[in-house]
C-alpha cells in the first residue's frame, strides 16, 4: 500500500494537539515518517488560520493567568510569577510570540509549499456554493470559504504536479470533498495516517485484532486512569470534589501510532461522561463530560495475546469543572 506524501494539515489538527509541536502524537507521527520525504502543502487560508488561533490561546493564557492572580493575590509576590513591566504591556504578545516560534519550527521539518490565492478560480467557487458542493452544505457549513479554497488550492496543486495528498482533517465538508477528487485521500486524524504508514508492517494485524478483543478492558484502564486525574471546582464557593463516578464512555477511536517487538503504542479518543460528588453545606451531584485523548503503550505475550496496559497519559491532566451557577 502506498501512503502520500503530500500532506496537508487541516487547522482542527493543529487544534487537537493544543498547539504542542512536541507531543507524543508528533512524535510519532515523525517516528513513522523518518524514512519518508515529506512536502507539507500549506493554503494560506489555513496558515492565517492557524495563526489566529494561536492569537486567541495567548490572549485566553493571559486572561488565565489574571484570572489565576485575582484568585489568590499571594502568588503575585512569588519570585517565578510573571511580571508585567507597564500597563501598556502584554503577556499574550511575548506568549503568542512563541507560539509562532514553535510553529515555523515544526514548518522547517517539512519540505513546505505555501498555496496562495493567486490561482483561485472564484467562479468555480461560487459555483461550488451556489450548489451547495462540499465542503459548502446546510446551516453553519453554509459559508465554508475558507475550507472550500483550501480544498480548491490543494486540488489544483495536485492535479498540475499529478501527485496524491493526503489531507487530514476531522472536518465533515472536507472529508466530503475530498471524495470528489481521486488524488485528494482524506484521514480524519493524524493517527489514522501514522496507522496507515505503519500497516506494511506483519505485527499490525496481529496487535490490531488483540487490542480490539481486549477493547472492554482497555476502556476500564482508561476510566481508572481518568478519575485519577486532578478536578478542580470553579465556583464563587470554596470547596474541593469528594468523589468522582465514571457514568458513561463513548470512544470511537483507538489508533495505533507506533509498533515495537512486542509492543505497540495507541492513542485514544472519545468521551467520558462522570458525575462529581461535592459537599457545602449539603451534598450536590454534578454530571459532566470531557472529550479526552490519551495514550499508552500495550505489551504482549510471546504468543501475540495482551500482557499489560502501561501507565496511561491524558492530553490534559487537570480537569476543571465549572459550577459558577451555584
Amino acid at each position: 500500500m502506498s501512503i502520500p506524501v503530500f500532506l496537508v494539515f487541516d487547522t482542527n489538527v493543529y487544534d487537537g494537539q493544543n498547539y504542542n509541536f512536541k507531543s507524543k502524537i508528533y512524535n510519532a507521527f515523525f517516528d513513522a515518517i523518518k524514512e519518508k520525504d515529506i512536502t507539507l502543502l500549506l493554503p494560506v487560508v489555513i496558515d492565517l488560520e492557524v495563526k489566529r488561533h494561536i492569537k486567541e490561546r495567548s490572549k485566553k493564557a493571559e486572561d488565565d493567568i489574571l484570572k489565576i492572580e485575582g484568585r489568590y493575590s499571594p502568588i503575585k509576590s512569588w519570585t517565578k510569577w510573571p511580571k508585567k513591566r507597564g500597563i501598556l504591556d502584554s503577556w499574550s504578545y511575548e506568549i503568542e510570540r512563541l507560539g509562532l516560534n514553535e510553529l515555523q519550527e515544526f514548518y522547517s521539518k517539512f519540505k513546505t509549499v505555501l498555496l496562495d490565492y493567486k490561482d483561485v478560480d472564484l467562479e468555480e467557487i461560487m459555483n461550488w456554493y451556489n450548489s451547495k458542493k462540499s465542503p459548502f452544505g446546510e446551516g453553519s457549513k453554509r459559508k465554508e470559504f475558507p475550507d472550500a479554497i483550501a480544498v480548491y488550492c490543494v486540488a489544483r496543486y495536485a492535479k498540475i504536479n499529478e501527485v496524491v495528498v493526503a489531507f487530514i482533517s476531522s472536518d465533515k465538508g472536507i472529508i466530503d470533498a475530498c471524495r470528489e477528487y481521486s488524488d485528494l485521500l482524506s484521514f480524519d486524524s493524524l493517527e489514522k495516517y501514522i496507522e496507515a504508514t505503519l500497516n506494511g508492517d506483519s505485527r499490525m494485524g496481529l496487535f490490531r485484532e488483540e487490542i480490539d478483543n481486549n477493547e472492554d478492558y482497555i476502556m476500564q484502564c482508561v476510566c481508572e486512569s481518568f478519575i485519577e486525574l486532578s478536578f478542580f471546582i470553579e465556583s464563587p464557593i470554596d470547596t474541593d470534589p469528594d468523589d468522582i463516578e465514571i457514568s458513561g464512555i463513548d470512544f470511537p477511536e483507538i489508533s495505533i501510532v507506533a509498533i515495537g517487538d512486542k509492543e505497540c503504542t495507541i492513542v485514544i479518543k472519545g468521551s467520558i461522561s462522570f458525575d462529581l460528588r461535592f459537599s457545602y453545606n449539603k451534598t450536590y451531584v454534578v454530571g459532566d463530560s470531557r472529550f479526552v485523548v490519551a495514550t499508552t503503550k500495550v505489551t504482549f505475550e510471546d504468543d501475540g495475546s495482551l500482557c499489560e496496559v502501561s501507565k496511561i497519559e491524558f492530553d490534559e491532566e487537570l480537569i476543571t469543572v465549572d459550577l459558577s451557577s451555584i
